[in-house]
């Protein structure tokens, strides 16, 4: 946060990765945008993995969000997140099995 600053929008992933060796590995991906400085940056477990340059996003109503990127954790349930972020309504739909097993994907104001 004191290098890049709060991110405009961001997505968090969370998922199990199976390496090469066999070996099970946690992994938390955050991709964080910054649409006034047209950047974007993605952390791999808190390591900066890549960033690039982007386009200027703008869309009517798009407006940077109040959240934190540390207010989200690997587990978090949708009441969880609900509570968290103080919203009430959002819209869900399953993740294709070839993506994520059990998956489900979450959209919400802000």
């Amino acid at each position: 946060m004191s290098d890049y600053g709060s991110p405009d929008r961001f997505l968090i992933h969370v998922f199990d990765l199976q390496l090469h060796s066999g070996e099970w590995v946690k992994i938390r991906q955050e991709s964080w945008y910054s649409d006034q400085m047209s950047y974007e940056i993605i952390f791999k477990n808190g390591e900066n993995f890549t960033d690039q340059i982007t386009g200027p996003v703008t869309s009517p109503g798009l407006r940077s969000t109040a959240y934190q990127t540390e207010l989200f954790f690997r587990g978090m349930s949708l009441t969880e997140v609900l509570s968290a972020t103080g919203e009430r309504g959002f819209y869900a739909e399953s993740m294709p099995r070839a993506l994520f097993e059990d998956g489900t994907i979450f959209f919400s104001k802000g």
